[in-house]
């Protein structure tokens, strides 16, 4: 269960940034992982460390990658365009926060 609220507010953020990816200067998923890396750097919080962490571990395990790998390349890889990495890794953030009880 998470109720640790800088990770409810960083989901929040994230939830934004895919509806709104142009307000965000967001174009395409490694923008997105800039976001996540910057966000970890500013907060430093271990539960945030731990949630960004797992979503790694679920990306790697959706594309069914035997070794452990960034999960934005892993999306890149199987993205055609800039757009659909972004609506990719939509689909992939809401079915990893789906999978976690949030407060």
């Amino acid at each position: 269960m998470i109720d640790n609220k800088e990770v409810i507010t960083f989901i929040a953020l994230i939830k934004n940034i895919i509806e709104r990816p142009g307000m965000y200067l967001v174009n395409k998923v490694e923008d997105i992982e800039l976001i996540f890396f910057g966000y970890e750097l500013a907060k430093k919080n271990t539960e945030l460390t731990a949630f960004i962490n797992e979503f790694r571990v679920f990306v790697n395990k959706w594309a069914d990658y035997k070794n452990d790998n960034n999960w934005a390349k892993l999306i890149r890889f199987y993205s055609s365009t800039d757009v659909h990495s972004i609506n990719l890794f939509a689909n992939l953030f809401k079915d990893y926060v789906n999978t976690l009880s949030i407060v």
